[in-house]
């Protein structure tokens, strides 16, 4: 019964863990690549990423990490190969099992659903974490930008409306 509780306690602790990981996502300061690109009028930016089209010039500024540092960079359009987005699936568990971390009645072993809990919150985190925009462009340093897209659930219907309508503002502006 000790073991029980031990291992109970440190599935809540890691359960704690990572779901205080996943609410610091997006604490990045943005203000400073967000005033350099104050007059486009199509810009986004999250979790120290960013993009943004400015027509008047032709050119689209883009921020991401590379190897944890962030990079920023303009192009002009014409140097836009491709763009995509991607939004992972979650697999949810279901048959007695464990969704988005909460405990079914259906699961008689309180072990194997604090196990269930926590690869559902595994998963739902890199989904969350692997959600965004990918451009590719004409750089031998830096051939393709990931901006990563603000996602609270992995099947955000405002974050898949967003990146749908940022495949459209590029390709307005780059295909003209």
């Amino acid at each position: 019964m000790t073991a029980f509780v031990i291992v109970l306690v440190l599935a809540l602790a890691l359960l704690f863990f990572l779901s205080r990981k996943l609410g610091d996502v997006g604490r990045v300061n943005m203000n400073p690549w967000l005033a350099g690109v104050n007059d486009c009028k199509y810009k986004y930016a999250w979790d120290g990423t960013g993009i943004a089209v400015d027509s008047a010039n032709g050119c689209l500024h883009l921020l991401a990490r590379f190897n944890g540092n962030p990079v920023a960079k303009t192009y002009p359009l014409s140097d836009v190969r491709s763009w995509r987005y991607e939004i992972p699936e979650l697999i949810v568990e279901r048959g007695g099992g464990v969704i988005g971390g909460g405990l079914t009645g259906a699961s008689h072993n309180l072990g194997h659903g604090i196990g269930q809990a926590i690869a559902n919150s595994v998963r739902e985190s890199r989904v969350i974490e692997n959600t965004g925009l990918y451009v590719d462009v004409r750089d031998i340093d830096h051939p393709e930008w990931f901006i990563k897209f603000r996602s609270r659930t992995p099947h955000d219907k405002a974050t898949q409306m967003e990146l749908r309508r940022w495949m459209e503002i590029l390709a307005q502006h780059v295909n003209g």
